[in-house]
C-alpha cells in the first residue's frame, strides 16, 4: 500500500482492519510514520490490533453497511487522529459462503453482501469525502478481487461493482484532487483464507493464477510492480491491471482485457485514477 507520498504525517482510514489484510495495512501505514483508524465491526478486534501499535492508532465500531455507523467512525477518527488523507476500503463479507451461484442464495442474503462490499464502499466514500478534500494527497483504495473478473459467483458479482464504483468515484470526486484506484487480489494467504480455503487452495492458484503459489499479504500491502502510468489527460479515469506474473503488453487505455489463457495473476491492479488538469493539484 506503499503511496508515493509515503504516510509520514498523513492519516489513513482502514476498514475491516481488526484482522487479515486490513490489519496489515493499518501496521504499514504506521511503519511509514503515519497515523491510522481500525475501523471494524468487531471492536474488540480493532482494539487489540491498535494496541499493538500504539498511540499512532486508534479503534472505532464500524459498520460499513450502516450509514450513520460509517458517519460516527469517520467523525471521530478525524477529530482524534486530525484529519483523513487516506480511505482504505477493506472490509467485505467473503470466502466459500459467499463463493456460490447467484441464484442460490435469498434475497435477505444478496442484501446482506451488497449493504457491505458495495453499499459499504459508497457509504464509506462519502462519509470521508469532506475530509479527504482538505488532506494531504488525498486517496482512496478499494480492494476488489480477481474474483470481479471471473464474476460467476455471489462475491464475484460484488467485487465487479467494486471496480465499476473504483471508476464512477474517481470522475465524482475528480474536483477535489481524489485519487480512487483499487486492486484485485488473488488467493491471499490471511488466517481467515487459510483456515475456511484449505480444501480449495490448490485448484485456486493453480487454476486461477498465472503465478502458482499463494499471495501474501505483503503482495498488497507492497506490490512489487506499480501500476502504469497515468492516462493523457483527456482521460479522467481507466480500468487497467498490474501484477507479478501478468502476461507481457497490457490492453489500450481505458479497456481491460479478459483472462489470459482462463487464468489471472497473483493480484490485478484495477486503476481509475484522477488526471491532474492545468491549475488543480
Amino acid at each position: 500500500m506503499t503511496d508515493a507520498r509515503g504516510f509520514e504525517n498523513r492519516v489513513a482510514f482502514v476498514t475491516g482492519a481488526g484482522n487479515g489484510i486490513g490489519r496489515e495495512m493499518a501496521r504499514d501505514v504506521v511503519r511509514q510514520g503515519g497515523k491510522v483508524a481500525i475501523a471494524d465491526v468487531d471492536l474488540a478486534a480493532a482494539e487489540t490490533a491498535a494496541a499493538e501499535l500504539g498511540d499512532a492508532a486508534m479503534a472505532v465500531l464500524c459498520d460499513v453497511a450502516d450509514e450513520q455507523s460509517v458517519q460516527t467512525a469517520v467523525d471521530a477518527a478525524a477529530e482524534r487522529l486530525g484529519g483523513i488523507d487516506v480511505l482504505v476500503n477493506n472490509a467485505g463479507l467473503h470466502l466459500m459462503k459467499w463463493n456460490v451461484p447467484v441464484t442460490s442464495v435469498t434475497a435477505e442474503q444478496w442484501h446482506q453482501i451488497l449493504g457491505v462490499n458495495v453499499v459499504g464502499v459508497v457509504n464509506c466514500a462519502r462519509s470521508a469525502r469532506p475530509y479527504l478534500a482538505r488532506g494531504k494527497g488525498p486517496a482512496i483504495l478499494n480492494l476488489s478481487s480477481i474474483a470481479g473478473y471471473l464474476s460467476n459467483t455471489v462475491y464475484g458479482i460484488t467485487k465487479l461493482g467494486v471496480r465499476g464504483l473504483t471508476v464512477a468515484l474517481a470522475e465524482e470526486f475528480a474536483p477535489d484532487g481524489i485519487r480512487v484506484n483499487a486492486v484485485a487480489p488473488g488467493a491471499i494467504g490471511s488466517d481467515n483464507a487459510i483456515d475456511e480455503l484449505s480444501g480449495q487452495l490448490r485448484v485456486l492458484i493453480d487454476d486461477m493464477q498465472l503465478i502458482h503459489r499463494m499471495g501474501r499479504m505483503a503482495d498488497i500491502v507492497r506490490p512489487p510492480p506499480p501500476p502504469p502510468p497515468p492516462p493523457p489527460p483527456l482521460l479522467a479515469a481507466a480500468s487497467g491491471r498490474s501484477a507479478a506474473g501478468q502476461a507481457a503488453g497490457g490492453p489500450a487505455p481505458g479497456r481491460t482485457r479478459g483472462r489470459t489463457r482462463g487464468r489471472a495473476p497473483v493480484m490485478r491492479g484495477c486503476h481509475a485514477a484522477r488526471l491532474s488538469r492545468p491549475g488543480s493539484r
